[in-house]
């Protein structure tokens, strides 16, 4: 899955947004989902790793 309206805008930012997205990530799983959904991102990061984290954001952009 993709959102290329924000590869386009990061493109044009010269943004790379790796430099925070993991800490930015982590914050938003720990703070804004219920505990019980923020276990399961943990569960499936840790069996999974970070990719799986790319996944569930971009599926959050596409669907927020």
């Amino acid at each position: 899955m993709r959102v290329p309206k924000a590869a386009a805008a990061f493109k044009y930012l010269g943004f790379d947004p790796s430099i925070v997205s993991f800490q930015w990530f982590m914050c938003l799983f720990s703070y804004n989902m219920p505990d019980i959904v923020t276990y399961a991102i943990y569960d499936v990061f840790f069996l999974e790793g970070i990719n799986f984290l790319e996944k569930v954001s971009i599926a959050l952009i596409y669907y927020v």
